[in-house]
């Protein structure tokens, strides 16, 4: 389950960063200031696309952020936005998220393309696939 530009509670976030920082105020200040931090060391997190995640404990929870650059060089195209979208999922089935909030006021890409790359990140069409290969995929 997904939510976009808002629940608290949840542990796993993905927040648009850029050297404007307009995403300082969606996230609460402890996470903040640990974000920050964060990307004053490695300034290629803000690079268009590239999506890091990293931990913050917050009144004694673990929360998880995906930070997604935002600052691009001339135009980004949709497919950029999708294949963004794709490695945003990717990581949160890595860590084994169940729940993600994506503040989509802080995300630059257009909101059809952020959609179709969460959702079809785990898409396969297995129709003319053999019932043999099938049993192999699924192990």
């Amino acid at each position: 389950m997904f939510t976009c530009n808002g629940n608290n509670t949840m542990d796993t976030w993905v927040i648009g960063v850029d050297k404007r920082m307009k995403w300082a105020a969606c996230v609460p200040a402890a996470a903040a200031t640990q974000i920050k931090a964060y990307v004053q060391q490695r300034e290629d997190v803000l690079t268009y696309g590239a999506v890091t995640g990293m931990q913050c404990c917050i009144e004694g929870r673990m929360k998880t952020y995906f930070l997604v650059g935002q600052e691009k060089e001339g135009q980004a195209d949709d497919f950029a936005a999708y294949m963004t979208a794709r490695h945003i999922m990717a990581a949160a089935m890595k860590v084994g998220c169940k729940e993600l909030a994506v503040y989509v006021d802080t995300l630059t890409m257009k909101l059809e393309s952020l959609l179709d790359g969460l959702l079809y990140q785990n898409y396969e069409f297995i129709h003319y696939k053999k019932q043999k290969n099938l049993v192999q995929s699924a192990a």
